[in-house]
């Protein structure tokens, strides 16, 4: 099978010497954005997925979560996918009390807690996150081309980075002694 699709490939790409193949615009994109370089982000992205990892271990946080949140859970994610990093920090922002809560309080899972500056951390990420979610959903489509919209998307990316110099300073995150973790991402890209 793999055989006859290498041959395929070798065959096509000889009958087409002139043009130049480009890779998905959806997948340059999640490759491009490795925003877990920065060590801010990258801390707290360990502790969230050490928060969601305890709550998964206890059937006793998940039921105390559930009946404080109406039903919501912690989302795991998936290591190389942005969109489920991108789920299981919106879930946690949202969620955030609870989970404090339960943690701290009510002490169901045995796994520090995010400081106020880490949850302003993540609160960034989901901000600086969206924009990549929101252009991978437009960018899916089955019976529609959408390579007219890539320029676009493009510029709306440049223009979101731009935004995203200044993120550090809106979340205030110097007085919580945090360097801006966003910056040096961003020059990245």
């Amino acid at each position: 099978m793999v055989a006859g699709f290498d041959a395929s490939e070798l065959e096509a790409s000889n009958l087409f010497t002139e043009y130049s193949r480009y890779p998905c615009f959806l997948i340059t994109l999640q490759l491009v954005v490795k925003f877990e370089k920065s060590p801010p982000i990258k801390d707290v992205m360990v502790k969230v997925r050490a928060i969601v990892n305890s709550f998964g271990h206890s059937h006793t946080a998940v039921a105390a979560l559930m009946a404080r949140t109406g039903g919501l859970k912690l989302i795991s994610d998936n290591a190389t996918r942005l969109s489920s990093t991108l789920l299981m920090a919106e879930r946690m922002v949202k969620i955030q009390a609870a989970v404090e809560t339960i943690i701290m309080v009510d002490k169901l899972v045995k796994v520090p807690n995010l400081s106020q500056g880490e949850w302003l951390v993540l609160k960034g990420i989901v901000k600086f996150l969206g924009k990549f979610k929101l252009i991978t959903v437009r960018m899916q489509a089955e019976k529609e081309s959408t390579i007219h919209k890539i320029i676009p998307h493009l510029k709306d990316i440049l223009a979101h980075l731009s935004h995203m110099k200044t993120l550090a300073e809106e979340l205030d995150l110097g007085s919580y002694g945090i360097e801006d973790p966003f910056s040096p991402l961003i020059r990245s890209i």
